[in-house]
């Protein structure tokens, strides 16, 4: 049986409001990687209970410095910060979790893919771009089979962020014509 997959069409072309856009996302994306790094060493510990209520490591984050405050609470409104699924750098736990960082970081990468290239992107790509974070986060979450590491989370968050900064990359290309 051989599987043929239909062609993807794929122009070159400059998107401003892509690179723009992307340009954002990467700089939000690298500020959520490298802002551990503002902090001496062993500090930030968000600890392993967490959900995405609004102010509820407040009594951690008030006591930061405001850049890096907004950060960790703009994490704490979207994401459950669990320290176990998250990366550390300078020993400081990070303001998302693996998978939410990597999310972001290819939600940027996907943006600037088409800001200079212009494709369709077939329902098939979108479907197996998501399908291992589903996986991985029903296993894990809903269905309670396996605990998940967070190279894994990582993966799975790049390649739906990476697929979800396309079709944001897709809808404005389309709408600027």
């Amino acid at each position: 049986m051989n599987i043929k997959l239909p062609e993807i069409h794929v122009e070159r072309q400059l998107s401003r409001a892509n690179l723009i856009i992307g340009t954002f996302l990467l700089i939000l994306a690298l500020s959520f990687i490298l802002v551990p790094l503002t902090f001496p060493p062993n500090t930030v510990h968000l600890g392993d209970n967490g959900t995405t209520i609004p102010g509820e490591k407040r009594n951690i984050t008030s006591k930061m410095p405001i850049p890096q405050r907004w950060l960790y609470e703009y994490g704490d409104a979207t994401c459950h910060q669990k320290e176990s699924r998250s990366w550390h750098l300078n020993g400081n736990q990070m303001p998302l979790c693996s998978r939410c960082t990597a999310i972001y970081l290819g939600l940027a990468i996907g943006t600037l893919i088409m800001a200079f290239y212009r494709f369709e992107i077939p329902l098939w790509a979108v479907f197996l771009f998501l399908l291992p974070m589903a996986i991985d986060g029903t296993g894990q979450t809903i269905l309670g089979l396996w605990e998940s590491t967070n190279i894994i989370r990582t993966i799975t968050g790049l390649l739906a962020g990476g697929i979800t900064g396309m079709m944001l990359g897709f809808a404005v290309n389309e709408a600027s014509g």
